[in-house]
């Protein structure tokens, strides 16, 4: 194509692109994305601009025994507004950014996580992480030693987008300016809220009720959540710890359920199988980077209203392929509202108490043995006949007389059979028999 042509094809897709920009209401545009409307920050659509739906605020925790600094980032969402979560995937939609200010008396040891987990939905076969209401991002604090705490001030913004059903506003920085505030995880034996974690443990622990609220006769759902850094893992759920493992299984186990009956707890995914690196122990079952596991809970109709508390503990253990933390456990609770003709909506942040593993391994022997027996069902197996096994026995046998270290003795086998030809048949009986009993003898010592 001539140069001329070229210039003037682009002028006049340039030109078409200005009169379809122009073309569309100055109030609205499409993202192409999610197929919602961008919304300007201000207009006559009733919305007054970010601030009248989105409230950040800030803090920073000080360091406790045990415990780093932590600075947390609260977003308030008025509804019916959302927010994407921070692992959102950015090509389907805007992810929640935070970046902070640098500075020489403190940086970030972690990545911010949210206290609790996003909410998930599918939409045109893509994933969408997003957020209601109060959210809180955590990130732990490595201040600088000598560093005056009370007069520490940590600044920042988050990129933050919110949507509705039906449109977005577009995304907005909300600066934050964090000082050292005295938060319950400072002080010993306080709970966290919402979020568990430990210096010496690579998992976080998030958990939630929800919803806030059940009607009698309603149901529900106590989640826990754990995230891994790359290449960690958690292990598998189990109804306890039988020490022949070789690693320990995750706990969980209800220590107080206000007598409303709770369901079989279910894991988010499958648990992946490996060999186990114990010789003669059972394969490893384990999850990788993130698994929730969610109990629901029954609310009987006869229920009064009033406040009901959910206790319980979970014990795990996070490893790598060639080696291991120590295992680990925290107590949590919350608090269930039971009410007629409430609306259910939101969800309650678990508080979590520091424990050790070996009292979730007693409470989990304690549930098992309190719970009633069941006979375990056994299924025979088609082959489980003798004349089957003495059959399969022999095709075994016969395969294993063409192996490398079997087929060249059979010829001078042979060869000692010819040979035995012209010999008492009384001494070859007795030869048999010692063979035969020297075979038994080996394989009963084995």
């Amino acid at each position: 194509m001539p140069r001329i042509a070229r210039r003037r094809l682009w002028s006049l897709l340039l030109a078409c692109t200005w009169i379809l920009a122009a073309a569309l209401p100055a109030a609205a545009q499409i993202d192409i994305l999610s197929g919602k409307t961008l919304v300007p920050l201000e207009g006559d659509i009733g919305v007054g601009g970010p601030e009248s739906v989105v409230t950040v605020s800030a803090e920073v925790t000080a360091p406790a025994t045990g415990r780093p600094a932590m600075l947390s980032v609260t977003a308030d969402i008025a509804a019916p507004w959302y927010a994407y979560a921070i692992t959102q995937k950015p090509v389907l939609a805007i992810p929640t950014q935070i970046t902070v200010d640098p500075s020489d008396d403190f940086r970030l040891a972690g990545d911010f996580g949210a206290n609790l987990p996003p909410k998930m939905a599918i939409k045109d076969g893509h994933d969408f992480e997003t957020h209601s209401g109060s959210v809180t991002w955590q990130a732990p604090l490595e201040i600088r030693p000598g560093a005056d705490l009370q007069q520490l001030k940590i600044s920042g913004r988050a990129r933050i987008q919110v949507c509705n059903d039906r449109s977005c506003l577009s995304p907005t920085a909300f600066h934050f300016t964090a000082a050292v505030a005295a938060a319950p995880s400072a002080q010993a034996g306080a709970p966290v809220k919402g979020v568990y974690t430990h210096p010496n443990i690579h998992a976080t622990i998030r958990g939630q009720l929800e919803p806030d609220a059940v009607a009698p006769g309603g149901t529900a759902r106590l989640q826990l959540t754990a995230e891994m850094p790359k290449d960690w893992h958690i292990y598998e759920m189990a109804a306890s710890d039988s020490g022949s493992l070789g690693y320990k299984p995750t706990l969980i186990v209800l220590t107080n359920t206000s007598g409303f009956r709770a369901g079989p707890t279910v894991a988010s995914e499958s648990a992946k199988v490996v060999a186990n690196v114990v010789p003669g122990a059972p394969p490893q079952r384990y999850h990788g980077d993130r698994v929730s596991w969610t109990i629901p809970i029954e609310i009987p109709k006869d229920t009064k209203p009033g406040d009901y508390p959910i206790e319980g503990i979970i014990g795990y253990q996070t490893c790598l392929d060639v080696r291991c933390d120590l295992p680990r456990a925290a107590r949590f609770a919350a608090t269930i509202h039971v009410g007629p003709g409430v609306t259910a909506a939101g969800a309650v942040p678990l508080s979590f108490f520091d424990a050790r593993y070996a009292e979730a391994s007693k409470a989990a022997t304690a549930l098992a043995s309190s719970a009633p027996s069941v006979a375990p069902v056994v299924q025979e197996s088609e082959f489980s006949s003798l004349p089957m096994v003495i059959l399969f026995s022999l095709v075994g046998g016969f395969i294993l007389n063409f192996m490398p270290c079997v087929l060249p003795v059979i010829g001078l086998k042979i060869l000692s059979f010819a040979e035995q030809a012209g010999r008492s048949r009384k001494q070859i009986l007795i030869l048999n028999i010692w063979y035969a009993l020297g075979t038994l003898s080996v394989f009963m010592v084995l």
